[in-house]
């Protein structure tokens, strides 16, 4: 029996079918579900652009706000399955 579950989504619809497959995992089971999202590190290629200095902060921003989205939908199907 499972007590816990991670499942990682990236906005993609086929992170959403494995979400959904989680969610009756877990309700299943009554496991905790923990949902990820990850913005990979890649600063260091994006700090030199044809030896000129380049700000990635809106860039990082961006990605970051992008994953908040991506989160708050997965949270809300959890959520209205009761998981």
């Amino acid at each position: 029996m499972y007590q816990r579950i991670l499942i990682a989504v990236d906005g993609s619809d086929t992170s959403y079918l494995a979400l959904d497959h989680a969610v009756q995992l877990a309700q299943h089971q009554q496991a905790r579900l923990r949902i990820v999202h990850v913005v990979e590190l890649f600063k260091n290629s994006l700090t030199m652009l044809d030896g000129a200095a380049f700000d990635a902060t809106p860039l990082w921003q961006a990605l970051r706000e992008e994953g908040r989205q991506t989160l708050s939908v997965a949270e809300a199907k959890a959520r209205s399955s009761e998981v």
